[in-house]
């Protein structure tokens, strides 16, 4: 079977949305003094095998084999766990997250990740902010289908919104009535 030869950080499944995510441990290479080579460095960190571009592709590769295949077999070594049906989710969101936080440069992924136009963006956050979302949800009793809500209005203000900290959408999204709609529909670009 294909998806033996796929290897995945994690797939959720969880009534009519299907995340998948996939982990990026790698340090975030910092800047250097000249502008030109320190541009250089980061991008070819983001495009690294450990770099968000690399996440990206593998959750994507995952959303359109599904998409076009209809189902696919996820196996645990040699025995099949599951058999996901893309005609059962409502919602598929590809999350990447990252042991460090790469700032504005996960906040504005649109400004260097290399996707086709009918491809979504996906949710990026480091461990770090994922735990104080986690702990805001949980405080505030949120529920998962209000986070997926926010993934899918957080993932319209890529090249509209600029941020430097995933934590400002969050805060965001939990202060204003209708999270970040006020901001989708905001006449700007």
């Amino acid at each position: 079977h294909e998806e033996k030869n796929y290897e995945h950080d994690l797939i959720i499944s969880h009534g009519s949305t299907l995340l998948i995510v996939e982990a990026k441990a790698s340090a975030r290479k910092e800047p250097m003094r000249d502008i030109d080579r320190a541009y250089t460095k980061i991008r070819d960190h983001f495009r690294s095998s450990s770099g968000l571009q690399k996440a990206f592709d593998q959750a994507n590769n995952f959303k359109n084999r599904l998409l076009e295949k209809g189902t696919i077999q996820l196996f645990n070594r040699d025995d099949m766990v599951v058999e996901l049906n893309k005609n059962n989710y409502e919602n598929i969101f590809c999350i990447c997250i990252t042991r460090d936080d790469y700032k504005s440069i996960g906040c504005l992924i649109n400004f260097m990740l290399d996707k086709k136009d009918n491809d979504t963006y996906p949710w990026v956050s480091d461990v770090s902010n994922l735990k104080n979302i986690s702990m805001a949800w949980q405080h505030l009793k949120l529920e998962a289908n209000d986070f997926y809500i926010f993934l899918e209005q957080r993932l319209q203000l890529y090249g509209k919104v600029i941020g430097t900290d995933e934590l400002e959408y969050v805060g965001s999204y939990l202060e204003y009535e209708g999270g970040l709609k006020g901001f989708i529909d905001a006449n700007a670009d």
